[in-house]
C-alpha cells in the first residue's frame, strides 16, 4: 500500500458495484457481511460512505451511520454515481486529494478524476477487506471461520461453551452411535408382551 493510501480520509464506495463483484448482488446478508469488514479496514480517523442505488426500506432514512466511521447512503431518484460525484464536489478541493472513489465503473472513474478525486479499483478495496485487522481489533477472536459471511454457528475458539444438556451427554458420537439399544421410555411391562 502506498503512503497516499494511508492518508485517505474518505472512501466513497460504489456500493452496488462492490456488492455485485464480491457477492453476486446486493442483499441484507451481504451488507451485514461487508459493513464490519469495511469499518475494520479504515485508517484511524477515516470515513467510508457506502452509496447504493434506489430508496431505502419505507420508514428508513436515506442516509444513516451503520458503524463507527461507516455511513450507508441511498441515492433515491438519481443514480448512485451522481450522488458520489456530488459528495466529492462538495468537499474543499484540498480534501479531494485525500478522498478516493472506489469503483470499477469507467464512467464514474472519469467523472471523479475530472473533479479532482482519486480513484481505486474494487480489487484495491477487496484486498484491504481480506487483510487481517491490525491493532486492538486483532486481539479479539474472529466471529467465524475466514471467508464465512456471519460466523460458523459455533463459538470462536478460545471461548467456553456452556456445559452440554443431559440429553447431549447421553448421545455418543462415533462407532455404535446408531446401534439399537431399545427404547428407554418403554416400561418393563411392554417388554414381556401382553
Amino acid at each position: 500500500m502506498s503512503r497516499i493510501d494511508d492518508e485517505l480520509q474518505l472512501l466513497l464506495v460504489d456500493g452496488d458495484n462492490l456488492m455485485h463483484r464480491l457477492r453476486g448482488g446486493r442483499d441484507d446478508a451481504g451488507l451485514a457481511w461487508l459493513i464490519p469488514r469495511l469499518r475494520a479496514c479504515l485508517a484511524p480517523g477515516a470515513t467510508a460512505i457506502l452509496v447504493l442505488d434506489g430508496h431505502p426500506f419505507p420508514g428508513e432514512p436515506p442516509r444513516k451511520t451503520v458503524a463507527p466511521g461507516v455511513e450507508l447512503r441511498h441515492s433515491g431518484r438519481i443514480d448512485a454515481d451522481t450522488v458520489i460525484v456530488e459528495i466529492l464536489e462538495a468537499r474543499p478541493f484540498i480534501d479531494r486529494a485525500r478522498t478516493a472513489v472506489i469503483t470499477d465503473d469507467r464512467g464514474l472513474t472519469e467523472r471523479a478524476k475530472r473533479v479532482g478525486g482519486l480513484t481505486r479499483r474494487l480489487d484495491w478495496l477487496r484486498d484491504r477487506l481480506e487483510r487481517p485487522p491490525a491493532g486492538p481489533a486483532a486481539a479479539r477472536p474472529p466471529a467465524g471461520r475466514p471467508g464465512s459471511a456471519l460466523g460458523s454457528g459455533r463459538p470462536p475458539r478460545g471461548r467456553h461453551a456452556p456445559p452440554p444438556s443431559e440429553d447431549a451427554r447421553r448421545w455418543r458420537p462415533g462407532r455404535g452411535a446408531t446401534a439399537k439399544r431399545g427404547n428407554p421410555r418403554r416400561g418393563r411391562d411392554s417388554q414381556g408382551g401382553s
